[in-house]
């Protein structure tokens, strides 16, 4: 050997969240993996032996059904015998949002820091195959100082990750062969400990094998640093402390290389630092399909982690206001319903109960973020002066949860006591007419319920604003741009062409947006995908798709809808005894079109069911949104780590540019294959499951995915594009009386005006993330102001009321630097691509 190693290894258990069994038998065994882990360490016969729990929430569970434990556990965290790490559960970091992804490590830490005396500081993040760009400042900013983490890294497992902000924090990967290399007896997975020293009793393995493990070891791990870090778990597996017998006789034989139980932490420690790499960059997660294998659940989690942060926004105006408290506990209720839906598997050796499980919990975290959102919209309409309302007339109220003025598509309907309606007759707050476009008719017993949608202009910042409608039994002619013809429609801004049912072309501003390929704009298209995993490593590229696809055929086209508002294009095809319709949706005003596909699907085993989005748009740069960033494709991803064939798990939104002009599709689905060229989002994905090849999910229903074109000027950050998928994840929230006649102004009214705004940011290169109520000052609020041109400079934040104290925080709320405050505004200096957080105090 050719240094003298110091081996930290690492007893542990890995806590998988419904894979190795259902949730509710996960938290039964691993809380006895716990329990039976400070037994042994208590029992005075493994004085060395020590554990580390990688995730708060188990601990938390275990001291609820185990709470004559806490003493217990409480001293050994001291003694530095157990380590509990900083993380709720094992979170996909590019599946949930921000916010979400913040709460669970604040919510972590402050649990373990209040319950067990003790503080975290370094973040486990076991089998994640993938992690943000921002992981390092989003753990800095939690007071987090290290990060462990397993399978896929840079050249060097041990480094300096460092967010794209220049924030670092000191890393280390428990797999230590780079991802395109498998060495001989690598240390694969959670750590060569647990198949050397568990998994394994026979110390002549451990004799002839280690040894060559380390001399190859050698050429990966920084020169000056003799700490090696060696996991030593697997999936809900219990500890061993016999293997501190083992671990003696290697050492006795091997006094150059000892090793010896620790924590990770107290691994962490033992390294100098100095002479480490710095690595950054996305590291794209390689499981990328799975969450098109339960789309639905995907789809309940975006939805929720939107709705939840704009309750959170609205509750707090609503505080502003004088209308009640900010409703915190209920909010942070809700977050954690994610803690199973977004943890890092899916489907599971129990996948019957653990799919419906984690679909509950999302649908129930979407439900109760819309409910909390619908509660504090009505709570403010009831209080505005509509100074139009008379008989007659109905005010319908625009709530914009979003940190600029939004133009956007609002459908709703309201109930009259009216029959044979044909127009609505809408206007502004300042009686200015709005055009709308009636959806649909019911009448019963003299009343009538009418659907209909309307484009809100310019709806404030972190606002609202009303209109009025007039019900009426006489037709309202309204000019408009739209028009269609027999193998086309148009709008002020695009024309769209379509020939044997797929769409030919897209002109937009006299540019052609269509790329001629053999694969048609908008068309559904399936892959074989045998790879039995959902995961996919460089060396099982080839195995992943065969080149074998499977075309649709389309058999109808039709115009759906057809009005002064929007024109809706409806095309019916079949897919491999698959049945789909796809909706396309021009608008008179709005400069994008919509893409509704509705797939009946029948399952085929191992395939890919995409839309292909091919895009003329010449050298053409591809960007993507990651937490609380932007990503370049290729260009800022961390090396070495997973690449497959553009496969990526996005946020919100994908852009192809170049200096000219770019387009931008918005999402609400994670999964999307990119390349320059080409944007193919990934609908649904078929195969057994890794856990057991006895399960297949439940897929045989309706599917429905959504996306939004946005062409623009100039690259993304010029024309500020990533709004576009800002705006389609967090859609205008209208509130009217009707459905319940007997809601009216109330008599007490605090005289709102029809229109107003909360909160205003003077830059387009950021975005007001979250507005939360403080935890530790009464009556203060924090905003989350995030940087995404990786342009730093001076911000402004403009209030409704005088600013009474401001100052930066973490997001543990301790303060890190002054802010200056204006009157009503607070200034202050974001970094490139910083994410900040302002604790603000209003006058009363």
């Amino acid at each position: 050997m050719s240094r003298n190693w110091d081996i930290h290894v690492i007893p542990a258990s890995h806590l998988d969240y419904g894979w190795a069994a259902s949730p509710g038998e996960c938290f039964a065994y691993i809380s006895e993996v716990i329990r039976t882990a400070i037994d042994d360490m208590e029992c005075g016969q493994y004085p060395e032996f020590k554990f580390t729990v990688e995730y708060v929430m188990f601990m938390r569970h275990f001291l609820e059904v185990y709470p004559e434990y806490l003493p217990k556990v409480k001293r050994l965290l001291r003694e530095g015998r157990l380590e509990v790490c900083s993380t709720m559960t094992g979170p996909i970091e590019h599946f949930i949002d921000g916010e979400v992804l913040i709460h669970q490590l604040v919510q972590s830490k402050k649990w373990v820091r209040e319950h067990l005396d003790y503080d975290p500081i370094t973040a486990q993040h076991t089998d994640l195959p993938g992690h943000v760009t921002q992981i390092a400042q989003i753990l800095h900013k939690t007071e987090i100082k290290h990060f462990a983490y397993s399978r896929y890294h840079p050249p060097v497992p041990l480094h300096w990750w460092r967010s794209p902000d220049g924030t670092k924090i000191l890393a280390c990967c428990h797999q230590h062969a780079p991802y395109d290399r498998v060495y001989k007896g690598s240390w694969e997975g959670y750590g060569l400990g647990w198949m050397l020293f568990v998994g394994n009793t026979d110390m002549e393995v451990v004799y002839n094998d280690l040894p060559g493990v380390l001399e190859v070891f050698d050429e990966v791990w920084p020169k000056g640093e003799n700490a090696i870090l060696m996991g030593c778990e697997s999936d809900l597996q219990p500890g061993d402390p016999t293997m501190i017998a083992r671990l003696a006789q290697w050492n006795e034989r091997h006094p150059e290389a000892p090793i010896h139980p620790s924590t990770i932490t107290q691994f962490f420690k033992a390294i100098k630092g100095e002479n480490l790499p710095t690595y950054s960059g996305e590291a794209p997660y390689s499981f990328f399909a799975i969450t098109a294998v339960d789309p639905d659940t995907s789809l309940e989690v975006r939805k929720g982690n939107c709705a939840i942060v704009s309750a959170e926004k609205w509750s707090c105006f609503a505080q502003q206001l004088g209308l009640g408290r900010a409703q915190r506990e209920r909010l942070n209720r809700a977050r954690e319903s994610f803690y199973l839906p977004h943890d890092h598997n899916f489907n599971g050796r129990r996948g019957e109960v653990n799919d419906p499980e984690r679909h509950k919990d999302a649908w129930n975290a979407r439900l109760e973020g819309e409910s909390i959102l619908q509660e504090n919209a009505m709570k403010l309409m009831v209080h505005i002066n509509f100074k139009q309302l008379k008989e007659g007339v109905y005010p319908i109220t625009v709530f914009n949860s979003l940190s600029w003025n939004h133009t956007d598509i609002v459908e709703t309907y309201v109930e009259v006591p009216m029959k044979k309606i044909k127009s609505l007759n809408m206007t502004d707050a300042k009686g200015k007419p709005v055009a709308s476009q009636i959806t649909f008719r019911e009448e019963k017993w003299g009343f009538s319920r009418i659907g209909f949608v309307f484009v809100a202009p310019e709806v404030p910042a972190h606002g609202y604003t009303t209109f009025y409608l007039r019900p009426s039994q006489d037709p309202e002619a309204i000019e408009t741009s739209l028009k269609s013809g027999k193998d086309s429609v148009s709008s002020r801004y695009f024309t769209i062409k379509y020939k044997d049912h797929f769409i030919s072309s897209v002109q937009w501003s006299g540019r052609e947006l269509v790329r001629k390929t053999d694969r048609h704009f908008n068309e559904i298209y399936m892959l074989e995908a045998p790879l039995c995993n959902v995961e996919a490593a460089p060396w099982q590229n080839g195995e992943t798709y065969t080149g074998k696809a499977w075309n649709c055929a389309m058999s109808k086209t039709e115009v759906l809808e057809e009005g002064p508002v929007r024109t809706v294009l409806r095309f019916t095809g079949r897919l491999q005894g698959t049945k789909f319709q796809q909706y396309v949706t021009l608008y008179d005003t709005l400069e994008r079109i919509d893409f509704h596909h509705t797939v009946d699907y029948k399952p085929k085993d191992t395939a890919h069911v995409r839309v292909s989005y091919p895009l003329a748009v010449p050298k053409a740069e591809a960007t993507y949104e990651s937490v609380y960033a932007a990503v370049a494709l290729d260009k800022e991803e961390m090396e070495y780590t997973f690449r497959g064939e553009g496969e990526r798990w996005v946020q919100k939104w994908v852009d192809l540019s170049n200096e000219a002009f770019g387009v931008m599709l918005a999402t609400r689905h994670t999964a999307v294959r990119i390349d320059a060229e080409t944007i193919e989002p990934i609908l649904l994905r078929t195969t057994f499951d890794c856990g057991t090849i006895f399960h297949h999910a439940n897929q045989d229903k309706v599917y429905e995915f959504d996306y939004s074109l946005s062409p623009h000027e100039g690259n993304w950050k010029k024309s500020a594009a990533h709004r576009a998928g800002w705006e389609w994840n967090y859609p205008l929230q209208p509130c009217n009386w009707t459905p319940c006649f007997p809601i009216k102004p109330l008599r007490l009214s605090k005289k709102l005006p029809e229109a107003d705004s909360f909160l205003q940011v003077n830059r387009n290169n950021v975005v007001v993330a979250a507005v939360a109520p403080s935890t530790l000052q009464e009556g203060a609020y924090v905003v989350r102001v995030v940087e995404y041109h990786q342009r730093a400079g001076s911000v402004t934040l403009t209030f409704p009321k005088p600013v009474k104290q401001a100052e930066e925080v973490n997001f543990l709320e301790n303060v890190t630097g002054p802010v200056e405050v204006q009157g009503r505004k607070v200034v202050f200096n974001v970094n490139a691509a910083g994410i900040h957080s302002i604790r603000v105090l209003l006058e009363d």
